[in-house]
């Protein structure tokens, strides 16, 4: 964990993942890694 990053420090209009200072790959894990945790499958959001 980032120093300073406790859930306390997040803003709601703030972005966790540039809070937390992951890149692409490392958000695309977590992500994963949450799913497989959790059973839920998170998709993407659509593009415009």
């Amino acid at each position: 964990m980032v120093p300073g990053t406790g859930r306390a420090a997040l803003a709601p209009d703030e972005s966790f993942r540039e809070r937390l200072e992951m890149d692409s790959p490392d958000f695309l894990d977590l992500a994963e890694a949450l799913s497989e945790q959790t059973a839920l499958l998170l998709q993407e959001a659509p593009t415009a």
